[in-house]
């Protein structure tokens, strides 16, 4: 039976109880003087569960002489060979402790082996020797723990040294030696924590094995977190953790990016860096203080593209599907409608080799989806039927001069369309076309003018001297927007973007059909002379080649552009076919192609980056082309003739600059470059360094706004511009060779009030706001327009208040300003600046002889219109300092007292009229749901006022008493204007008849178009006619409120009608005078 002694020495030889349960049985051995017996320290450790009834019986039992033979089985049982380990260094380790020809137990620890003993010698020689022996031994024992102590620090030293000098795999060895080999040293904690730092080291620095070091802190950490020496490393875990995080993330980020984003590489990845983020954040291994939030918040948002990315990545399987069905349903429309939506989802899928695939097999699908549909029909020859009988156009010659030029010139504004004699530009004619955003300039094809008119969808030619209409031909109705016409031979095509290309016939204007396509056309075609092909850019993805005489389609060239992000039309030039294309908000690309002998599109041959966006056509002079971006940014390129070398050159640039964004425009002529934005610039090619350098212009309009393409005649250059501050357009001629403005000519300023007859002055008055006055008289009526004005100002304000009183005298000003212009236009015709006592508060109107002024610092004057008094001024009570926002007065007779009526545009409305010389209070109404903002009305015997959430307010005259009030069924936005007992008002969706004798209550309702009503409304009989922007003037009876009669002037108007004999006079909103025919 085995001793107590050699049962402690069993269970601690073979681990089976913990060190301090180990130490609480020696401690009761020792207290016991080793009276204690192995069963009771056996019964002990079976009470507490620490050891099982056969193990306890089999080391109790065991006979004493078999625990010091070696091998015995009590001491050294058999076990099955330890499981191979998941540490990465596990194998190394073994491999080297084998050829060391060391023998360790399966916890890395060097065996134990005790020998054999014999109790055979009992001499006391022995004994006494044996005494000696023992006595040696203890003092080698000690000498042994000193060198094993010195030897252990030694050892740790050399590991640190390694570790520091980045040696990790010396470091590693070292720091698991020492761990094996001295595990009671001091420095034990310090060196088992710094193993687990040394290997993490390793994998992240060295091999960047990053599945590896999380497999390897998961399992280490744990094991040391609650060694003393941890709180030492956490630094150390705080940069290991999150880079072994970021190393997980980013792997995910590229295998995500290479396209196979439902991996399960990808899966794994992602869950192991949020495993290491877990650990990071763990406060016990990475304190907060420790933490880099910003490093953190990047390992996370790669997580997060990773994600997007993948679901990106399934949107496109999904959306490369769809397009795969539209295909083979022939359903191209279809195919680009999703990949157009696909790239607004995913703009960073936009050039994926998998998309581009599918696509070009849409583009190649595309070409037999092309067809020629005969669609012919006769052109007009006549204008369509108009009201207008005669429009006469005010223009104002600002600087005149002699052009070395010849013919006629020609620019848009406003949905105008306006021709000058290219010598002196004096106007030649004017026409109404419409606008749209994009330019469609008119087409010089020498004795004639090629014009979309987007009013009505119709293609026209003009003669260009005149103006007059040869023919005109609808396209797409007036619904489609339609691109510059390109003349194409004997031909005129016209892209469209409902996806069609109309071919007519130049001098005739017959149609011959249309090329159908499988998506709209955003751009105008190319055509090139030689191969008689046309090139035309699709909305996205295509680039087509037709025939040009049979618009047959002979070729597709996948280009891969994004929806609408062509807008330019395609260059031809020199058998290249050139593309610009906005790739971004700010950047471009100028793509080149090459043709085949028959003029069909192929390959791409190059790619120019280009700064700023695209918007303008590049303009060509021979082999040269120049591009404009709206950043400012200008290119100076030429197509070569080698088929070899680069397909063409830069010649010359000039730079982005700075200030807004904005359309410009850009000519060559006698070796200058001339760029028109704000301002005009004249550039030279410098050769030396390919830039565009200025040169002195004499007149270079600082500040004016240039509009529309430049153009160029014999030696002038011709532009148009809008002066700073100023209203309408200058249409100019500038010498090429010295840079000077030659002549100038305003046109299309908006009226300032309605064109009036008058008798006085024996013809018709209209005034811009501009303040030019002109005359119209018989002779001007004869020549169709008024080619100087008759007053002007003396200097360059923009009014927005007239007052025109029974003589032909009128006041114009400025609301806000301290003074008007006062103009006579018979016997004399004068203008000039008059003082008023203050600032104009509000539009001023005509009372009796004179015009009621109502002033900011709270009084009302009565002048005339050399600013003197007519009567003493009204003067309100106000606080002292305070200005009062007066509304726009009306002022008329109600039975035989001249009366005024106006309010304080916060809670007052008064009624003034003349006493003795003196504006004088007649009445007052204080209002106290509402404040008053619109003009007022005075009908017989009651006055309205607009009040703000959509009521009028009426009163009795003149004391303002009786106060009522209706709803009309919105904001009043236009009126009230008196009728008689009636006054119309207009809401954003119907004209509103308030009878006022017998309410107020509303007469009838009128529903208006899109747009709103302008000016006074023209009472005539028993009818009232109402204009609207758009140019429509309908007249209602005034009883019922049914539409009589509709006339639509074809262009938009800026005034209200007026009687002109058995004719209505409108201004246009280019200050046009327009006659029309009363219906």
């Amino acid at each position: 039976m085995a001793t107590a002694k050699q049962f402690l020495e069993a269970i601690e030889l073979q681990k089976l109880v913990s060190n301090d349960v180990l130490d609480e049985l020696y401690e009761e051995y020792r207290a016991s003087g080793g009276a204690v017996t192995a069963e009771a320290l056996a019964k002990q450790l079976q009470s507490r569960g620490l050891l099982s009834d056969a193990k306890a019986a089999a080391l109790v039992q065991a006979p004493s002489e078999s625990f010091i033979q070696v091998g015995s089985g009590i001491l050294n049982p058999s076990r099955p060979d330890p499981s191979s380990s998941d540490d990465p260094f596990e194998e190394e380790l073994q491999a080297k402790r084998a050829k060391a020809g060391e023998k360790r137990d399966a916890a890395g620890r060097r065996k134990h082996v005790q020998k054999s003993h014999k109790n055979d010698f009992d001499s006391p020689l022995l004994l006494l020797g044996g005494g000696a022996l023992a006595l040696l031994l203890l003092g080698g024992v000690g000498l042994l723990v000193v060198m094993s102590l010195q030897s252990g620090d030694q050892l740790l030293d050399s590991a640190q040294k390694a570790y520091a000098s980045g040696s990790y795999a010396q470091a590693r060895d070292e720091y698991q030696q020492f761990v094996e080999d001295f595990e009671g040293n001091a420095r034990w904690s310090e060196a088992r924590v710094k193993l687990a730092v040394t290997k993490l080291r390793q994998l992240t620095e060295t091999s960047t094995d990053w599945d590896g070091a999380l497999r390897v802190a998961e399992e280490e950490i744990p094991q040391i977190e609650d060694e003393p020496a941890f709180v030492d490393s956490r630094g150390e875990f705080a940069s290991i953790l999150p880079r072994i995080a970021r190393g997980l993330a980013e792997a995910a980020d590229r295998a995500s990016g290479a396209g196979d984003a439902a991996s399960e590489r990808i899966d794994q990845l992602v869950t192991d860096a949020k495993s290491a983020l877990t650990l990071v954040g763990n406060t016990k291994y990475v304190p907060k203080s420790l933490r880099d939030e910003r490093d953190l918040t990047e390992i996370n948002e790669l997580l997060d593209r990773v994600a997007r990315r993948r679901e990106a990545i399934a949107d496109l399987d999904t959306t490369l599907e769809t397009i795969r069905t539209a295909i083979a349903g022939d359903d191209l429309p279809a195919a680009y409608a999703a990949q157009a939506a696909f790239v607004v989802r995913r703009p960073e899928l936009r050039d994926d080799p998998r998309l581009a695939e599918q696509l070009a097999a849409a583009v190649a699908a595309e070409q037999e989806q092309v067809r020629f549909v005969e669609d012919r029909a006769e052109a007009a020859t006549d204008e369509p039927a108009s009201p207008v009988a005669i429009a006469l156009p005010l223009a104002n010659p600002r600087r005149t001069g002699q052009a070395d030029a010849t013919g006629v010139v020609t620019g848009q504004f406003g949905g105008v369309l306006y021709g000058l004699n290219a010598t002196d530009g004096t106007l030649a004619w004017r026409r109404p076309v419409g606008e749209r955003l994009a330019e469609t300039p008119a087409v010089d094809a020498g004795d004639g003018l090629f014009v979309i008119d987007h009013r009505r969808g119709e293609i026209v030619r003009l003669d260009t001297t005149t103006g007059a209409l040869n023919w005109r031909a609808e396209v797409a109705g007036d619904t489609a927007p339609l691109h510059t016409p390109v003349l194409a031979g004997d031909r005129v095509l016209v892209a469209t973007e409902t996806g069609r290309l109309y071919a007519y016939d130049s001098e005739s204007g017959g149609r011959a059909g249309y090329a159908q396509f499988a998506q709209p056309l955003r751009a105008a075609p190319a055509f090139d002379s030689e191969s008689k092909k046309a090139y035309v850019v699709g909305q996205q993805s295509s680039l087509y080649t037709l025939d040009a005489a049979s618009l047959a389609c002979v070729g597709v060239r996948y280009t891969g552009h994004a929806a609408g992000s062509i807008v330019a039309p395609p260059l031809s030039i020199g058998g290249r076919v050139l593309v610009i294309e906005n790739t971004g908000l700010e950047t471009s690309r100028l793509n080149v192609f090459a043709t085949d002998e028959s003029g069909v599109v192929g390959n791409q041959l190059r790619e120019w980056r280009l700064e700023g966006v695209v918007t303008t056509p590049a303009v060509v002079s021979g082999r040269r082309f120049l591009v404009t971006t709206e950043a400012g940014a200008v290119y100076l390129f030429e197509v070569t003739s080698s088929q070899d070398g680069p397909p063409l050159t830069l010649v010359a640039s000039q730079g982005v600059q700075t200030g807004p964004a904005r359309r410009r425009s850009v000519i060559e002529t006698r070796g200058d470059v001339w760029i028109a934005g704000e301002g005009l610039r004249r550039t030279a090619a410098s050769l030396a360094d390919s830039q565009l350098v200025a040169r002195e212009l004499t007149d270079p309009c600082e500040g004016d706004l240039f509009v529309g393409p430049l153009e160029k005649k014999g030696d002038a250059l011709f532009h148009t511009r809008v002066r700073k501050g100023q209203p309408g357009v200058t249409f100019a001629a500038s010498d090429t060779r010295s840079g000077e403005l030659i002549w100038e000519t305003d046109l299309a300023a908006p009226p300032l009030g309605p064109p009036v007859f008058s008798e006085t002055a024996r013809g018709v008055v209209a005034t811009t706001t501009g303040g030019e006055t002109h005359l119209i008289g018989p002779q001007e009526v004869r020549s169709r327009q008024s080619a100087k004005p008759a007053a002007t100002p003396t200097r360059p304000v923009v009014y927005d208040a007239s007052v025109r009183l029974a003589s032909s005298d009128a006041v114009f000003a400025q609301v806000g300003a301290s003074q008007w212009l006062a103009v006579r236009v018979t016997p004399r015709a004068a203008a000039r600046s008059v003082g008023l006592p203050g600032r104009l508060a509000c539009q001023p109107t005509v009372m009796g002889s004179g015009v009621l002024t109502p002033l900011e610092m709270g009084q009302v004057h009565l002048l005339d219109t050399a600013g003197q008094p007519v009567a003493t001024p009204f003067q309100p009570t106000v606080a002292v300092g305070a200005d009062i926002a007066w509304t726009a007065p009306a002022a008329a007779k109600a039975g035989d007292d001249l009366l005024a009526v106006l309010s304080d545009g916060a809670k007052t409305v008064y009624c003034l009229g003349i006493t003795a010389d003196a504006l004088t209070e007649r009445g007052s109404a204080a209002l106290t749901d509402a404040k008053p903002v619109t003009i007022a009305a005075i009908g017989k015997s009651r006055a309205a006022i607009g009040l703000a959430g959509g009521s009028l307010a009426v009163f009795d005259l003149p004391r303002l008493d009786n106060p009522q009030s209706t709803p009309v069924g919105g904001e009043i936005v236009w009126g009230p204007y008196a009728a008689g007992d009636v006054v119309l008002v207009a809401t954003s969706e119907e004209v509103v008849a308030v009878q006022l004798a017998d309410g107020p209550q509303i007469a009838w309702r009128a529903p208006l178009s899109e747009f709103q009503p302008l000016g006074e409304p023209l009472i005539d009989g028993d009818s009232v006619v109402v204009a609207t922007r758009d140019g429509v003037l309908t007249r209602y009876g005034l009883a019922s409120g049914d539409a009589t009669a509709r006339l639509d002037l074809g262009e938009p108007i800026g005034s209200g009608p007026t009687v002109y004999g058995p004719r209505w006079l409108v201004a246009a909103a280019d200050g046009t005078v327009l006659v029309i025919n009363r219906p």
